[in-house]
Order: structure tokens, then sequence, then C-alpha cells
């Protein structure tokens, strides 16, 4: 049975690009899955989306829709949660020496179908 809701009591909550670069270099590792949420902060959060990546990465899909939007769920749901003031909850799920292509896979197996 697939899981609906992400646990992220243990997670790395990301509020900022300076904090996540700050904190990428106290560990030494660049490479991470990410997991975008819906709101309300709990211990226990909806998924919408599950990536990998380095650097401000977490951050390109807000920025996608600002300068070239689709259709894709990804970009709807955060364009949805803007538009009635709310901002995507953005978590690290795990940091890595590599890239975690089956971490990522995992989690997407894991919460469904969380597609572009």
């Amino acid at each position: 049975m697939k899981s609906k809701l992400y646990d992220c009591r243990n997670k790395f909550q990301v509020t900022n690009s300076v904090q996540l670069q700050n904190h990428i270099r106290s560990i030494g590792k660049f490479n991470y899955v990410y997991v975008l949420c819906y709101p309300p902060l709990e211990d226990f959060v909806r998924p919408f989306y599950v990536g990998i990546g380095q650097g401000d990465r977490i951050f390109a899909h807000e920025k996608e829709i600002k300068v070239k939007p689709t259709e894709s769920h990804k970009h709807n749901v955060i364009k949805d949660l803007h538009d009635i003031g709310l901002e995507v909850l953005k978590f690290i799920d795990g940091f890595y020496d590599f890239e975690p292509w089956n971490q990522e896979q995992s989690l997407i197996e894991q919460f469904g179908c969380l597609y572009n």
C-alpha cells in the first residue's frame, strides 16, 4: 500500500538558499533528494513532487513558473498555493556523495504518482 503522507520530523526543512548552501558546505555532501509538499507544516505532510538536486535545485520549480510555466501537475500545485498566499514546504530527504537515483525512485513509488 502506498503512503500518501511524508514523515518530515527528522528531515532538513529548507527555508532559503543561504540556509541550504551553508548546510551543504558544513556536511560536504552536494547531492540530495528533495520532497515538495503541501502546507500546513505538521509531523506528516502530503508530498506532490520528489526530485534529485544539487545547489539551489530545490527552488528551481518555483522560479520556472515565473519564467516559463507549463501545465505540469507540479507547476499547477505551486501556482495554486502561491495564488492563495501559501508557500511550498521543502524538505531534503537525505544528502549523498553520489546522485541518489534509487532513493528518489523509492520515494516516488512510496507516494504514488508524482509526475512532472
